[in-house]
């Protein structure tokens, strides 16, 4: 049984016992959660800059889920318009993958 897609799963299983000619039926019953990445700034407001200076601001990304989730960050050259080039910006690091972090207390 393999589910690439959220949803529930509500099924019955027919297993097979060994050498006996005899089946038992299991009741397999989930719910499929999609993988989740959760940004926790809304926005990073770097102020005023002077020219040539450089400027950094946390940016943090959590996996509220259980799966591991592969993840990588660009600027769109949209985003900043015709003043300011995407690639003065720089993300470090750019990509990676988010585990699962049991919270303990």
């Amino acid at each position: 049984m393999l589910y690439n897609a959220a949803g529930n799963i509500d099924e019955d299983i027919v297993c097979h016992l060994g050498l006996v000619d005899e089946t038992v039926s299991v009741r397999v019953s989930a719910v499929v959660k999609k993988r989740q990445l959760v940004v926790d700034e809304a926005e990073l407001d770097f102020a005023m800059i002077r020219y040539g200076d450089a400027s950094t601001r946390p940016l943090t990304l959590r996996n509220p889920g259980r799966s591991p989730v592969d993840w990588n960050i660009r600027l769109d050259p949209s985003v900043t318009g015709d003043e300011v080039a995407a690639d003065e910006f720089q993300f470090s690091p750019s990509s990676g993958t988010e585990s699962f972090h049991w919270l303990s207390s």
